[in-house]
């Protein structure tokens, strides 16, 4: 066990990256160069220029690591994380409803 946590530490941290902005433009051009046998010269050849526009994408993450169990009438926590996963600016909203029964369901919303 100590040899897996001591291998652990070695390891680098996973990098995320971080989605183009909503709105950017990519530009993308390709590029082949070649010897020609025939004339013995080395030749490039260049594709036209592709421009794409990244589109709005809007996404949350809803992250929880407990499960928490209560008596009624109780008062209690419960933490969880929401994370923008896309790549347009949110306001997200979390509501907790208590429905009939032993059971609660929760939503989570981003205001358009």
């Amino acid at each position: 066990m100590a040899c897996l946590a001591a291998f652990a530490a070695l390891c680098p941290a996973v990098a995320l990256a971080v989605p183009a902005p909503a709105g950017a433009l990519i530009e993308s051009q390709a590029v082949v160069s070649y010897f020609n046998t025939e004339l013995g010269i080395y030749e490039s050849v260049s594709t036209n220029v592709v421009v794409t526009r990244v589109n709005s994408v809007k996404a949350i993450e809803v992250v929880s690591d407990q499960t928490v169990f209560m008596a009624p009438a109780s008062v209690g926590q419960f933490a969880f994380f929401i994370r923008n996963t896309g790549n347009a600016p949110l306001s997200p909203s979390a509501t907790l409803e208590q429905v009939a029964g032993h059971h609660a369901i929760s939503s989570i919303s981003a205001p358009s």
